[in-house]
């Protein structure tokens, strides 16, 4: 019933102004809530530009630092299937924009509500997991041509902190700033680099003046990471800048 709405509003929107965008909310993963993805897109694909999922992963702190190179890809992959199987081919390729996302603290486990994390109040701590974390799901959502990721909460202890002044930036912020040293507007995320070792993540873009960088992270949290960097497919430049977290 609400799927068969939503299509009469996105074509009584779409009379008015035909450059408009309809999404649909979807669930990740299908099974958390059964029959909900079936009942938003029964109906609603003819009407429907993209698709739109929260996402909120980790029970321990030390899940954050790899759920990105995991949850991200697959989740991908099982909505652009599903969207395929409800919408037809157009859903194998329908964009998806990450609408509400962020570190489980509301709704996981005492590991990281409250005493870590806190919402508004309290001094956050584990900050390097957290903007590790970040750097590595915008870079992945990245590859995985997200069509928009938005932060959950803006003015919290984990974007932009109260103290020391007003709008600090935290720990999300740093790990967003560093993602966006890696790509910005216009430029190409390459195929996903290999590394040879299982606590070093990589990725790699290609910008627009033809330069091209790279973003390494190292997910050990007592061995340092000493890294050899081989580019195929281009020459590498005598001057480059370094960006660290």
């Amino acid at each position: 019933m609400i799927a068969s709405f939503a299509a009469e509003f996105a074509a009584a929107m779409k009379a008015v102004d035909s450059t408009i965008q309809f999404g649909r909310i979807v669930n990740w993963p299908d099974s958390a809530y059964a029959g909900f993805n079936a009942g938003a897109l029964n109906g609603a694909c003819a009407g429907m530009d993209f698709a739109a999922v929260h996402w909120y992963p980790g029970t321990t702190l030390a899940s954050l630092l790899t759920l990105p190179g995991t949850d991200i890809p697959t989740m991908f992959s099982d909505l652009h299937a599903l969207m395929t199987t409800a919408c037809g081919p157009r859903g194998a390729t329908m964009p998806i924009a990450v609408t509400e996302w962020g570190p489980n603290t509301l709704y996981g486990t005492a590991a990281i509500i409250g005493q870590t994390w806190h919402p508004t109040t309290g001094t956050p701590s584990q900050l390097q997991i957290g903007g590790l974390f970040a750097a590595e799901s915008y870079a992945t959502f990245m590859e995985q041509s997200a069509l928009a990721v938005h932060w959950a909460q803006l003015h919290d202890n984990q974007y932009l902190l109260a103290t020391p002044v007003q709008d600090t930036p935290g720990f999300a912020y740093k790990g967003q700033l560093i993602a966006h040293h890696l790509a910005g507007g216009g430029d190409s995320m390459l195929p996903h680099p290999t590394s040879s070792s299982a606590t070093l993540f990589a990725h790699a873009a290609r910008h627009v003046d033809g330069g091209f960088s790279v973003m390494l992270t190292n997910v050990s949290a007592s061995a340092a990471a000493n890294v050899t960097l081989n580019v195929t497919g281009g020459a590498l430049g005598c001057v480059g800048t370094v960006y660290s977290f």
